[in-house]
């Protein structure tokens, strides 16, 4: 019992601390953009990746809609048992983050001059602004996809994989923003955020290839399931 309970206790406690640091590596992978603009190309720079926190923000708020309500549903399946279940909200979930990945994408690259015009760019800011942008659409796509991966990945246990893809995403997002920064500019610094988020999510694929992962994907969508994601969603805030 005593090895059990302290086997159930040092889970618990890596569980909690992975939750933590999910709670924050998405804003501190902000931070990360603004430092290295800041060190690379000066005050002005940072100023312009300033700029883009709502929109950042935007899109993390409409991923979450998805990583966390399916979260909630597969877990809630999984304690019922209903392994088909459980998996068809892991399916689901994926396939409505690509989805949402495509709009944010389609949203940003089709009303980039309404979005830039309603944030306000001020005149000397155009250039670095303009620059960023050009990658920060796809990075608006990669993002909700990579979110989910990470929830996913956690309900099903595997937190080391987790704490790898953090490591790996705000590491790699520092190292390749500064050198790409420093050869192309602002586009540097937006595709570095971008491989990032690429890397970071191959990372999190590695666990799918491994003997205890539980995921399956299962072609699933239905607006009767999906409406259960956005309640537990809401119900979670």
């Amino acid at each position: 019992m005593k090895i059990n309970d302290t086997f159930c206790g040092s889970r618990f406690k890596s569980m909690l601390f992975t939750a933590s640091v999910s709670a924050c590596v998405e804003i501190a992978n902000v931070l990360v953009d603004k430092v290295v603009s800041a060190q690379v190309l000066g005050e002005k720079a940072l100023a312009a990746v300033s700029m883009f926190t709502p929109m950042f923000s935007f899109v993390f708020f409409v991923s979450a809609i998805v990583m966390v309500g399916s979260r909630v549903c597969y877990s809630i399946e999984i304690g019922r048992l209903c392994r088909v279940r459980a998996n068809g909200f892991f399916g689901q979930g994926l396939i409505l983050s690509t989805v949402i990945g495509l709009a944010l994408l389609a949203l940003f690259f089709m009303a980039r001059v309404a979005i830039l015009n309603f944030v306000g760019v001020d005149p000397d800011l155009g250039n670095y602004v303009n620059e960023f942008y050009r990658y920060f659409v796809w990075v608006a796509f990669a993002i909700p996809v990579n979110c989910f991966l990470q929830q996913m990945v956690y309900a099903d246990g595997d937190v080391k994989i987790c704490n790898a893809s953090y490591t790996v995403l705000l590491g790699s997002n520092a190292a390749l923003s500064f050198l790409l920064g420093r050869q192309m500019g602002m586009e540097g610094i937006a595709l570095g955020t971008l491989l990032a988020n690429v890397l970071s999510t191959l990372v999190l694929a590695v666990h799918f290839f491994k003997k205890t992962n539980t995921l399956k994907f299962i072609w699933h969508v239905t607006a009767r399931d999906s409406a259960s994601v956005v309640r537990f969603r809401s119900e979670e805030r």
